[in-house]
């Protein structure tokens, strides 16, 4: 008898603490005063603000970069090379020149104009021949007196005439 009763005791005991427990509910709630949910509220908009602003950005960064890549690829087709390869600085220059040449476009700057340097080495004759090229084969002097001008990659003349004499004045 003794020993059912202790049984009966555990049972009853462990059921007591099961109820005693509950759920495991939060059945609590934050109270907050009205300046700190106002304050909350107004850095929540402002951090929604932010991320649209930078989806925003983010999409105007695919648009110029699209708008970019077709230049590089408008300019690969048409452009003309009346500089030699010393004036280019950029590397969307040399991609544009890689590119009319129809060699890898890309790798860094050193990479692709040692590639361009010999490959235009290699097919001198052939390139001397063609219009797109003939302007990077010219005399370096011609260059020197035409470098006041910019960057010296446009197709306009250095406006000191044909001889270029009117710099050296």
């Amino acid at each position: 008898m003794g020993q059912a009763l202790a049984e009966a005791n555990a049972q009853l005991d462990s059921m007591s603490k099961k109820k005693s427990q509950g759920t495991s509910k939060i059945k609590a709630q934050w109270v907050a005063l009205l300046d700190l949910k106002d304050a909350f509220k107004a850095e929540e908009t402002a951090q929604k603000e932010q991320e649209q602003c930078d989806i925003n950005k983010e999409a105007q960064k695919q648009v110029d970069d699209c708008a970019h890549q077709s230049q590089i690829i408008k300019d690969t087709v048409l452009k003309f090379f009346d500089r030699p390869l010393s004036t280019y600085k950029r590397k969307d220059k040399f991609i544009v020149l890689a590119g009319a040449l129809e060699l890898d476009t890309t790798g860094t700057v050193l990479a692709l104009k040692d590639h361009i340097k010999t490959h235009l080495k290699s097919h001198k004759d052939g390139l001397m021949q063609n219009p797109c090229f003939m302007g990077m084969f010219q005399a370096r002097q011609q260059h020197m007196l035409d470098q006041g001008t910019g960057d010296g990659e446009h197709s306009g003349h250095g406006g000191a005439g044909p001889s270029g004499l009117m710099r050296l004045l």
